[in-house]
């Protein structure tokens, strides 16, 4: 299978995360990994979230998705955490290096690796 370019977000109704190509959703997946990633926001969504608190797809990863299938990425341990609030955040947040208990932006002018998966219906994404 060829990689492809998808944009990935998590879908709240779903609890999996739902794979965009060109604007259609083409796969849900509960686990999956992505190359040459990078971290987007709408800004506009992201406003409307906060002034309406009606949650939108504003926010997501794009990245090439190997369409393998994987079961769990809980064992990468060197791997940290991302997370993203609309009402708290301005970008996407990653676990510092230096203190796993406190969080620094994720640059945005960088791609990753992501890692993500669900566990109790809950979204877990690493870099």
């Amino acid at each position: 299978m060829e990689d492809i370019e998808v944009d990935v977000y998590f879908n709240v109704t779903r609890k999996v995360f739902s794979i965009r190509q060109d604007g259609i959703v083409i796969a849900h997946r509960s686990n999956l990994f992505l190359t040459h990633s990078k971290f987007i926001v709408r800004e506009s969504g992201q406003k409307r979230v906060r002034e309406t608190g009606h949650k939108n797809v504003h926010a997501f990863v794009r990245g090439m998705w190997d369409q393998k299938d994987y079961h769990t990425f809980k064992d990468l341990l060197l791997w940290r955490r991302v997370s993203y609030n609309p009402k708290r955040d301005n970008f996407f947040m990653v676990q510092s290096k230096s203190d796993p208990s406190q969080y620094e932006e994720v640059k945005r002018d960088f791609t990753y690796a992501v890692a993500l998966e669900t566990e109790n219906g809950k979204p877990i994404t690493r870099i």
